[in-house]
């Protein structure tokens, strides 16, 4: 939850230790975020997700973030008598396929379209029997029993998301109007045993902070129906940026906070919750949490500290 946070308000969860938390307890109707702006300039706003609205509070939250149409799983189970689900959860190409249905329906409005979307498909955990689906067979050279049958299983789920990845675009690249799509996870898969340590024969946890963020580093991918320049998405970034890529990549209007964080992101490419990257240099945020206390404007890390004040204006509602 804290990533959606961070996508949608440009800000990040490195000041806070509320983690999930501020959803409950701090977004609120005058909180600013990428939605309500992009609704400012003309956009139709969507909210897309195959489980039930009052997960993390997540049709309060999205509503008070200026997400005008709505579409969860309850909302799902009413329009369609079977869903295809693995797991018990909706597949991302059934997903997909509510994004189709919603893009289409806004075609009558006139109104440019943005929807976020959260998947559900690959979630935790991937014990299960997969048998009974149409899955190609992957092996892996895993050796420890329980972590070889959920590494197998969440590769397989992957592929049927990729499928589904595909199914998507392809429908996109036919459309006249230029689309961009952001794809990207909020965390790495979580099995129930120490896969690394079975991997390697190396505790995890007592690795150095440059060797444990690997264990926080996700793809994301950008895609356009309209030539992107290659040069504008860097090869490593952060959750807190992605929405600042968007305007970058569209050229939409950019509002003051979005052309901060791009300037930022100069100095300092990564900005999570456990560690800020600046000059190749990894700070955990410990590190960080001290070196921000500064008051001196030209220490290299002042404008983390202004970073923080726009994040906590932001939350609040007081930007």
């Amino acid at each position: 939850m804290t990533s959606e946070a961070e996508c949608l308000t440009g800000t990040s969860t490195l000041f806070s230790t509320q983690g999930a938390e501020l959803w409950s307890k701090y977004i609120s109707d005058t909180s600013w975020s990428i939605v309500k702006d992009l609704k400012e300039q003309g956009y139709e706003t969507y909210g897309i997700h195959p489980s039930y609205s009052y997960n993390y509070n997540r049709l309060d939250a999205w509503q008070k973030l200026g997400i005008q149409n709505t579409y969860f799983l309850e909302d799902m189970e009413k329009d369609n008598k079977k869903l295809e689900k693995y797991r018990d959860l909706v597949s991302d190409n059934q997903n997909y396929q509510f994004i189709i249905d919603k893009y289409e329906e806004n075609k009558q409005s006139n109104k440019p379209f943005f929807c976020f979307d959260v998947t559900m498909q690959n979630h935790a955990a991937y014990k299960e029997d997969l048998s009974k689906y149409d899955f190609d067979n992957i092996t892996s050279n895993v050796t420890n029993k329980e972590t070889k049958t959920e590494v197998e299983n969440y590769i397989k789920l992957m592929k049927k998301s990729d499928d589904a990845l595909k199914t998507l675009i392809t429908y996109f690249e036919k459309q006249d109007e230029e689309t961009i799509i952001l794809f990207f996870g909020d965390h790495q898969p979580m099995f129930s045993q120490d896969m690394y340590s079975n991997i390697t024969g190396k505790n995890a946890s007592s690795l150095s902070i440059d060797k444990s963020s690997d264990f926080y580093k996700v793809p994301f991918l950008i895609w356009s129906n309209k030539k992107i320049k290659q040069s504008d998405i860097p090869k490593t970034t952060s959750i807190n940026y992605l929405s600042s890529l968007l305007y970058k990549i569209g050229n939409i209007k950019r509002p003051e906070i979005i052309s901060y964080d791009l300037n930022l992101m100069k100095n300092y490419p990564v900005i999570t919750s456990n560690y800020v990257i600046t000059n190749n240099k990894i700070y955990s945020n410990i590190d960080i949490d001290e070196k921000i206390k500064t008051k001196d404007k030209n220490n290299k890390f002042y404008k983390l500290k202004i970073y923080q004040s726009l994040t906590y204006d932001i939350i609040k509602g007081n930007y």
